[in-house]
């Protein structure tokens, strides 16, 4: 299989890259499943993750159908690949940072930071309501 970047004679080189790319592809592969189940709430994470895995699972199914595009030009399967590729890169800055950010359990919830600025904000009110009664007394 003829490479862009590597002549046909380099069958190491080839391989190298061939390797590298299974890697990164079993390597986002099972990533998704632990991002996905950490992006939904709790209620419907089991629906989400399933969904997330039907997706991959399609998109495994049709990956061979568009190496078929070849017999137009060469290059619409690596086009159609990277790009897809880079597409989803993209959309993963659009996901929301979890890093220590208390999930949310349910969907009614719609920030939690905002939830935990409210409580902080009643639980200051409260605070400053026990010190006035204490300067009361």
């Amino acid at each position: 299989q003829p490479s862009l970047l590597f002549p046909s004679d380099q069958a190491v080189a080839i391989t190298v890259l061939a390797v590298i790319g299974k890697f990164a592809a079993c390597a986002s592969f099972s990533t998704s499943y632990v991002y996905s189940a950490e992006l939904f709430p709790t209620i419907i994470r089991q629906s989400g993750v399933g969904l997330c895995s039907m997706a991959a699972r399609v998109a495994g199914i049709v990956a061979p159908l568009i190496r078929l595009l070849e017999q137009y030009h060469h290059a619409i399967p690596m086009a159609v690949y990277g790009g897809a590729t880079v597409l989803g890169g993209l959309l993963c800055f659009l996901l929301p940072e979890t890093r220590g950010v208390e999930l949310p359990d349910d969907t009614g919830t719609d920030n939690p930071q905002k939830r935990s600025k409210v409580q902080t904000l009643s639980k200051t009110d409260s605070e400053e309501k026990e010190i006035n009664t204490e300067k009361d007394i």
